[in-house]
């Protein structure tokens, strides 16, 4: 794997996110903010769990490389970064939507 990755928050799903590049992976994160912070209906986090579904998806049929970083409670960033130490990446682009 490059130095380098994408990650992407669930309310970025956009067809041309500016992290996206055919020579990165992309991480998308169910991040602690539209998962658990907040009482959030059952539909809604369902909604975004099917849409990030779709969202890779899409990405994989496009060539990308598509890793999940799911929801885990007050760890999800950890358990991100976690990965991409594991996986020796330097950089990382987000968006700031």
């Amino acid at each position: 794997m490059g130095d380098a990755a994408g990650v992407v928050f669930p309310h970025q799903l956009l067809k041309d996110h500016p992290s996206l590049a055919p020579s990165r992976p992309v991480f998308l994160v169910e991040e602690d903010r539209y998962f658990s912070d907040f009482l959030f209906h059952q539909k809604k986090i369902l909604f975004h769990v099917a849409s990030m579904d779709a969202y890779a998806g899409m990405l994989e049929e496009q060539g990308f490389e598509v890793y999940r970083i799911p929801h885990e409670r007050g760890h999800t960033l950890a358990g991100l970064f976690a990965v991409l130490k594991e996986r020796r990446v330097s950089r990382i682009r987000v968006a700031e939507i």
